[in-house]
């Protein structure tokens, strides 16, 4: 059976390439108690899935 964390990841990388924008209110939510640095290195990395799911489609 797969972890939590990975269905978790797996979910979030799936939604970040379907629907960029459309995700901006759950992003903020989910970000809501960190810092502005590891907020941005989030989005850095939410982009980097955005961006590669729209290269191999």
């Amino acid at each position: 059976m797969p972890e939590t964390a990975f269905l978790i990841t797996a979910f979030a990388t799936l939604f970040v390439v379907i629907d960029p924008p459309g995700l901006v209110p759950l992003f903020i939510a989910l970000t809501r108690g960190m810092g502005a640095e590891k907020r941005r290195a989030m989005a850095r990395r939410a982009r980097s899935a955005s961006q590669a799911g729209s290269c191999c489609s």
